[in-house]
């Protein structure tokens, strides 16, 4: 049986907007199937399965809190076939420092809270909902 976690974690936004960082975080994956990238360097020296790694699925959004940029929220969602302590190494161990590498040191501002939206157990029958980012 295969555990699919969605967690979300929140941040201030900071130089980035949510589709740059989009762009950005789809570039570093568009790498992750190659055993050489640097993603996957990242994610093996974390001690991270392979495999892990290409079921990684992330979803960037602005959650407006107000009409000043400042309030504005970046919610990063990432789903993973793993359990949530896994997608969130995923992200800070792998992912992000590749995508601050590619949009500044202040593309996000500091964590704000890190949400555990989802965690399925997934029949190996029925892993159409592995994909399923909700």
């Amino acid at each position: 049986m295969t555990t699919a976690a969605t967690v979300e974690m929140i941040y201030q936004r900071g130089d980035a907007s949510a589709e740059e960082i989009a762009g950005a975080v789809a570039a570093v994956l568009a790498d992750s199937q190659l055993a050489t990238s640097e993603v996957a360097r990242r994610a093996a020296a974390a001690g991270l399965d392979p495999e892990v790694l290409a079921s990684v699925s992330v979803e960037v959004r602005e959650d407006s809190q107000g009409l000043e940029p400042i309030l504005t929220s970046i919610v990063v969602g990432l789903t993973v076939r793993a359990g949530e302590a896994i997608a969130e190494s995923v992200w800070k161990k792998a992912i992000w420092p590749l995508v601050r590498r590619r949009l500044g040191a202040r593309a996000l501002l500091g964590e704000a809270k890190t949400n555990n939206v989802r965690n399925d157990a997934l029949d190996p029958e029925n892993t159409a909902a592995a994909g399923d980012t909700a």
